[in-house]
């Protein structure tokens, strides 16, 4: 029986690949795949576009890639999915196993992050960790909410917390009968987009006016999260919201390194843009 690592929107892109073999082949929306879940702070530290707005040095990222190793070598075990029961399961047991996987996942993150996240402060030094805490969290857009740190910072009540835990569980039962519905795949997407845009809104409206300035902060500049992908894709939610922080073009200069960001309006095309247009 096969097992894999995989996250729920590593299934669902599994499906929108297999749809496009069967008609053919042809090119995914402009955007690309949406992110693949949560971001880790070890796979986000590793990233060349993170790596580059930290101004990593080449024997910092030599003792970065150890402590990543160690880091995938303990959650390894909590990332194992068999896809053919999921592929086989109606649509309560899909729902269930999303859920059962992300809490394992959650957990072993936890676990090794809190083991670990000191040798990455040993690494980096302190703006460097603090960017890199920033980036994180934009990352993770509604789950911030979830992450120790973020709920300690805020300081949630438990009433808050239960409505942030029904909003994201919620949200995962839609994504579990989005992926296993017919149609076109790249319909699934732009409802699966809808739902996460609209998951952020309802978590955001969680919190009162004090705690959004103080995630605001948490998050500092926006960062571009296209970026982790390697070209264009959806940034996340832009300021205010989980995906963005405050823009650089209010708040000063980017930082060392940082990645230029395109205006609202801009006429400029990207590569792939000029490449569709001669297509035409």
């Amino acid at each position: 029986m096969l097992m894999v690592c995989l996250t729920a929107s590593d299934l669902f892109g599994q499906g929108q690949r297999r749809e496009r073999d069967r008609e053919g082949g042809g090119r995914g929306g402009r955007g690309g795949m949406m992110g693949r879940g949560p971001q880790t702070l070890f796979a986000l530290v590793a990233n060349p576009a993170v790596q580059k707005e930290l101004g990593v040095k080449e024997e910092q990222n030599k003792q970065l890639t150890k402590v990543n190793e160690d880091y995938f070598t303990q959650i390894r075990d909590s990332v194992t999915f068999n896809r053919e029961d999921f592929q086989d399961a109606d649509d309560a047991k899909r729902a269930k196993m999303m859920s059962e996987m992300q809490e394992k996942r959650a957990a072993a993150d936890k676990a090794a992050t809190a083991k670990l996240k000191p040798e990455l402060a040993k690494i980096l030094d302190e703006k460097q960790m603090t960017r890199l805490q920033q980036i994180y969290i934009q990352s993770l857009r509604g789950a911030a909410l979830e992450n120790d740190e973020v709920v300690a910072a805020l300081k949630l009540s438990d009433d808050q917390k239960d409505k942030i835990k029904t909003a994201n569980k919620e949200n995962t039962d839609k994504l579990s009968k989005l992926m296993s519905s017919d149609g076109d795949p790249m319909d699934r997407f732009a409802k699966m987009r809808e739902l996460g845009d609209q998951l952020n809104k309802d978590l955001l409206a969680v919190l009162n006016e004090d705690q959004t300035k103080e995630l605001d902060k948490l998050k500092g500049p926006e960062f571009d999260l296209a970026s982790l992908r390697g070209g264009r894709g959806p940034g996340g939610g832009g300021p205010g919201g989980f995906g963005g922080g405050r823009r650089r073009d209010e708040d000063g200069p980017p930082n060392a390194g940082g990645r230029p960001q395109r205006r609202a309006g801009s006429s400029e095309k990207s590569d792939s843009d000029k490449k569709t247009d001669s297509d035409k």
